[in-house]
């Protein structure tokens, strides 16, 4: 369903105040389901995790570029733990994305896929809530 700003405006008029005393946002676009679709079909019901999770970043990619259009400013990508969830391929591909300018903070359990490639990066591990940088 399509939305107007007047219409969002009107729901967050209508929750502001459940919103306040329950401590959560229940209006605003973040709230909305999209429908992404992957070669005209539903990606949440046909695609593969992979492939949904792709999408996901696509979006992301695309958002940090506006964000830089609108901003002036390359982002800073922040990226939870999302390597080990790809497949070589799909790793592969967003490395290539993402914006050579841009500082990116990655989150990993296992450095195993990692290949440096050459790249300028600190890692810093945790473990048992000791910090150590390689």
């Amino acid at each position: 369903k399509d939305r107007s700003n007047g219409d969002l405006e009107a729901a967050f008029k209508e929750v502001q105040d459940s919103e306040t005393r329950r401590g959560i946002t229940l209006a605003g676009p973040h709230r909305d389901d999209v429908k992404l679709e992957i070669a005209g079909r539903n990606a949440k019901a046909f695609g593969s995790e992979g492939q949904q999770r792709t999408v996901a970043l696509a979006l992301k990619l695309a958002q940090g570029e506006i964000l830089r259009e609108l901003g002036g400013h390359p982002p800073i990508y922040l990226i939870d733990d999302v390597f080990g969830e790809l497949d070589p391929c799909r790793r592969n591909a967003l490395m290539n994305l993402l914006p050579a300018d841009t500082q990116k903070l990655v989150t990993t359990t296992n450095l195993d896929w990692w290949d440096r490639g050459g790249l300028e990066l600190g890692v810093t591990t945790v473990k048992d809530g000791e910090l150590s940088e390689e």
